[in-house]
């Protein structure tokens, strides 16, 4: 049986079983660590919200692109995206952020409100400490990159914030899932594929190529491997030729990807670029 080929998808047998909602797999990587020198911001969606689509929208003060679930026709919630000022951001769940008051399910409309209104990271920050002290509906890792050159995450609480900046890292880029290096250890989720994405993205910067866009679209987001089994059918199928996909970055509560591919230097912001896949 041929499982793999240039011109077909993976064809493997998954053993399927219940996921959490929104177990979303992230990078932002700075100019200096991007194979084309631009910085890249990519989100792997998982959601069960199986069926995603692309809007257009024009009801703030930028334009702007975004993936929303399907049938949301007014993007009443934006789960990544990039507007006319080249900012686009993405996010991925860390409820280990939240507060004792509950969970925290505004990052879809706190994306939108990013997208309309913001022009750069700095004009981030700035709208969210304006609702530092009064409070968010949100626990959330967003990831940011704008027409300046800033690649950086923000983890968000309801009431506090923390900054990470891609390019005050030796490597030139961050990885996030599904907890936040801001919170208590071991409270959140994806360790298990933040270890994986970790591995795959490290491997690729070694080779001293720099992270691409074909990277992020391919190897790392179509990937099955799972470190603590040692299971990679890129390398061998398992022996019955099933596939635990409960903590793979790819599994069947996969939904969307997206790479964001910022500018150079004296680059319009329009020159930027999302590059999306559906299903």
């Amino acid at each position: 049986m041929r499982l793999f080929g240039p011109a077909n998808a993976l064809l493997v047998a998954l053993l399927v079983t219940p996921a959490p909602a929104r177990p979303c797999t992230s990078a932002v990587v700075s100019a200096a660590a991007s194979a084309s020198g631009r910085p890249l911001l990519w989100k792997h969606r998982d959601s069960p919200s199986q069926h995603n689509e692309v809007a257009l929208r024009d009801d703030g003060k930028h334009l702007y692109v975004a993936v929303v679930n399907g049938g949301d026709e007014a993007a009443r919630e934006v789960w990544m995206g990039v507007n006319a000022a080249g900012l686009a951001v993405i996010n991925t769940a860390s409820d280990d952020l939240a507060e004792p008051e509950g969970a925290k399910d505004g990052e879809g409309r706190l994306l939108k409100v990013i997208l309309q209104s913001c022009a750069t990271v700095a004009e981030v920050e700035e709208l969210l400490a304006l609702g530092d002290a009064g409070g968010r509906d949100v626990s959330t890792n967003i990831g940011l990159i704008d027409a300046t050159g800033r690649a950086v995450y923000l983890e968000v609480g309801p009431h506090k914030r923390a900054l990470y900046d891609a390019a005050a890292v030796p490597e030139g880029y961050l990885l996030r899932t599904n907890f936040a290096h801001a919170a208590p250890a071991d409270q959140g989720g994806g360790y298990i594929r933040m270890q994986r994405i970790t591995d795959l993205v490290a491997a690729e910067w070694q080779r001293g190529r720099g992270i691409g866009l074909r990277f992020l679209l391919g190897p790392a987001s179509l990937d099955l491997g799972h470190p603590l089994t040692g299971v990679d059918p890129r390398a061998a199928m398992p022996a019955r030729g099933v596939i635990d996909a409960r903590d793979t970055i790819n599994r069947s509560s996969s939904v969307s990807d997206g790479v964001f591919e910022g500018i150079r230097p004296g680059e319009p912001p329009a020159a930027t670029v999302m590059w999306v896949a559906l299903g």
